[in-house]
């Protein structure tokens, strides 16, 4: 059982010190702020496969480090020490399993999620985030209604978004930017997101 979860350098920003209780935990926050992420990491963390130690390099840098203590479990990444006995045994139960809809994703080149938005806001027959801003272009009379149409959906999205500094953008391609400028594509945000 896990007893003692640190996590240092979180998002750049966060440092965590959680002792979770030994029957029930729950994670509360809002969109965005990491829930799903810290159980990714905590997840990672346990694993042993070689695909989940190349996932989790991405997140380990200068000023991160995981640490994971409890019975018959020692992680430290900055130390280099990995203890589980009996593998770990343990479940990661995801709360937002999406069927692969393009192919793209089955190739590795986007995660599921990502794909399924992609198809959703891209590709559907059905109107579309692209057809309708392209609607602007082909009818000029209904250009301006469209533009104001779109600007106050980027107004409402990004109201969801304000509490975990994220705009909306469209330049081009569809994402988000954190508050320090930095890119966010639709598949860096998170489940709930």
């Amino acid at each position: 059982m896990i007893q003692h979860i640190k996590i240092k350098g979180f998002w750049d920003r966060y440092n965590i010190d959680w002792k979770p209780y030994p029957d029930v935990n729950i994670l509360i926050g809002v969109n965005g702020s990491g829930k799903s992420t810290l159980l990714k990491l905590i997840d990672l963390s346990l694993s042993k496969t070689m695909d989940a130690s190349v996932e989790l390099a991405r997140f380990i840098h200068d000023g991160y480090s995981i640490e994971i203590e409890g019975n018959d479990i020692n992680i430290n990444t900055k130390e280099g020490e990995t203890y589980c006995a009996n593998d770990c045994n343990y479940y990661f139960i995801s709360t937002f399993d999406e069927i692969v809809k393009e192919e793209r994703a089955l190739e590795g080149k986007l995660s599921p999620l990502a794909a399924s938005l992609d198809a959703t806001i891209f590709n559907t027959k059905i109107m579309s985030l692209n057809s309708y801003r392209l609607k602007a272009t082909e009818n000029p009379e209904m250009g301006i209604y469209i533009s104001n149409r779109l600007q106050q959906w980027i107004e409402i999205v990004n109201d969801f978004f304000a509490e975990t500094n994220k705009t909306f953008e469209i330049q081009g391609d569809v994402f988000f930017r954190q508050s320090d400028g930095t890119k966010i594509t639709l598949e860096q945000l998170s489940a709930g997101e």
